[in-house]
């Protein structure tokens, strides 16, 4: 089959695997990477290749950074918003979080929302989080789910959150914190992500919602599923949740959490 280009799907020409009209992309000789519905293929970018019509898809190529450099390098297109540091201070004092860990997460303003970039395994940015001052959150149209991944890191002892501003809040106490942006997304990167970097040792910190809700139930589904990946690469590695009555990494830390308390001994 002839490489092609691949495309973005539109409200005319939605995905067919999860017909919805953004963030997935195609071609027209027959391939398609879903960024919602799983195969056995998962690419780079945070999706999944799938053959349409028993065609064999062309596999987008990348080359990852050499295994003992791991800085994030912002890419110009998007360096205006990464590096609008003017309303960082106002964060830091809305969320509690030192505004030397959201430096390190590369917090932006874009006018009316404060921004994370996400990155696929290339460390470029692939997408934005925006997060508004009234505490809602919203992925920048246009762009793909990616991680969040701080400006350098020694992932010997790899923690794993969820969003942002946990895991600003995690490396505001020294732990080696990467974001997925969502309690069960990201898994075909971080997979990649573990396969590439190999950490001694993970600690996935789950957050705490009601309990025997939906939204508890898929923060723990996401999370043993990224144990079982890492326990087939034979890779030590355990669930945290924050004690009972504490949602998530960014109150746990705020209610005095240490690194001890996080990773263990």
């Amino acid at each position: 089959m002839a490489e092609s280009k691949w495309q973005r799907v539109t409200k005319r020409r939605p995905c067919i695997y999860c017909d919805h009209p953004d963030w997935c992309t195609y071609t027209i000789d027959g391939a398609a990477c879903c960024m919602r519905a799983e195969s056995d293929r998962p690419m780079g970018n945070g999706g999944w290749l799938h053959m349409v019509d028993g065609a064999e898809p062309v596999t987008p190529k990348y080359e990852p950074p050499p295994p003992t450099k791991y800085y994030v390098d912002v890419s110009a297109q998007w360096e205006r918003a990464c590096t609008a540091m003017g309303q960082t201070n106002r964060l830091a004092v809305l969320i509690d979080v030192p505004v030397p860990a959201l430096r390190a997460f590369h917090v932006g303003w874009d006018g009316r929302a404060w921004t994370f970039p996400m990155y696929d395994l290339t460390f470029q940015p692939i997408g934005f989080r925006r997060r508004f001052p009234d505490g809602k959150k919203l992925s920048m149209k246009g762009g793909h789910e990616g991680l969040f991944v701080p400006t350098s890191i020694q992932p010997d002892r790899l923690v794993i959150c969820e969003g942002p501003t946990d895991a600003a809040a995690l490396w505001g106490i020294g732990c080696q914190a990467v974001g997925r942006p969502s309690n069960v997304g990201g898994y075909a990167l971080l997979c990649g992500l573990l396969k590439l970097w190999r950490p001694a040792r993970l600690t996935i910190v789950a957050d705490r919602d009601e309990t025997g809700s939906m939204a508890d139930k898929n923060t723990l589904r996401g999370a043993r599923k990224l144990l079982d990946f890492a326990e087939s690469i034979r890779m030590e590695a355990a669930i945290r949740r924050p004690p009972l009555k504490i949602k998530d990494a960014r109150d746990w830390v705020r209610a005095g959490a240490t690194l001890r308390d996080i990773i263990g001994g």
